[in-house]
């Protein structure tokens, strides 16, 4: 951690919940949490959508949801673990998004879902969180910068310096 952090862990309550109690004052979330749904909390930019769409045309860099990590001694003893996993999460990432664009049976009965489909794939393409070094690379370089600056890193890093480079192309035999 940079000089002056802290962690304490938490198991006996969540984010939610503490900030309910008043025991956290923000929380930073991919979604809001509940008590902002109840209107026991508010969020600091409650259209934050249109914020992050703004910065995405400002600058392409958009929100990495997940990564996986593999440990060095996985990889020393099966190589074929990183390329194996991203084709398995790629294909599963593939059929989730055919779900959620599925006309005759949604994943979710949202109203107007199929137009902000389409208003997703104009913006983004027809793969809005795509995978690999090269499609993420702004998003990436951004990230370690942030990440260098903040002194959540010891050194600086390249986005090169993160990936396998058995994931970085795709062969078909």
């Amino acid at each position: 951690l940079p000089s002056g952090g802290v962690v304490v862990p938490r198991s006996d309550a969540s984010l939610d919940a503490m900030l309910r109690r008043g025991e956290l004052d923000a929380v930073i979330s991919a979604r809001p949490p509940h008590s902002v749904y109840s209107g026991e909390a508010v969020q600091l930019w409650p259209r934050a959508a249109e914020l992050e769409l703004a910065y995405w045309r400002r600058r392409r860099i958009f929100p990495i949801m997940h990564l996986v990590v593999i440990r060095a001694e996985l990889l020393e003893r099966h190589p074929w673990v990183a390329a194996n996993l991203l084709a398995a999460v790629t294909q599963a990432k593939d059929h989730s998004l055919a779900r959620l664009r599925s006309t005759t049976n949604p994943l979710v009965p949202m109203p107007f879902l199929f137009e902000r489909s389409r208003e997703v794939v104009a913006e983004f393409g027809p793969d809005p969180w795509p995978y690999g070094m090269e499609a993420n690379r702004i998003t990436l370089d951004a990230f370690l910068g942030y990440a260098t600056h903040q002194g959540l890193l010891a050194g600086p890093l390249r986005p090169d310096d993160l990936f396998v480079r058995e994931t970085l192309s795709a062969h078909r035999v």
